[in-house]
């Protein structure tokens, strides 16, 4: 099967922003197969901080999918073109980013 990878973020980009942002650098992809051909479509963002999904939440409190956009907007780095021109893939990647800003649950007890 043939692989091929879309042009996008350089190797120098990547370091940029990993010595910006540090393990808050995280990549998406999808890969789309026909037949023998696969493509690879990869995105970059850095993981939204509390003050990008309060922002986020006060923006827009009733609309989940602009709340995800929001981010999206906040957060995107560069990554293949199709992130930023086609509305399933920036979707995708919206819901991606907002999921990556994990809520934690514990346990409370008396001490």
């Amino acid at each position: 099967m043939a692989t091929k990878n879309r042009k996008t973020a350089t190797e120098a980009q990547v370091k940029s922003w990993k010595s910006k942002y540090g393990q808050r650098v995280k990549v998406f992809t999808i890969i789309e197969s026909e037949e023998k051909n696969q493509t690879v479509h990869k995105a970059y963002f850095k993981k939204p901080d509390l003050v990008t999904v309060q922002a986020a939440d006060a923006a827009h409190p009733d609309d989940p999918i602009e709340r995800n956009l929001f981010q999206y907007d906040n957060c995107f780095l560069g990554g293949d073109e199709v992130f930023e021109t086609d509305d399933e893939y920036k979707f995708a990647l919206a819901n991606a980013i907002a999921r990556s800003f994990r809520i934690l649950t514990g346990e409370v007890k008396n001490a």
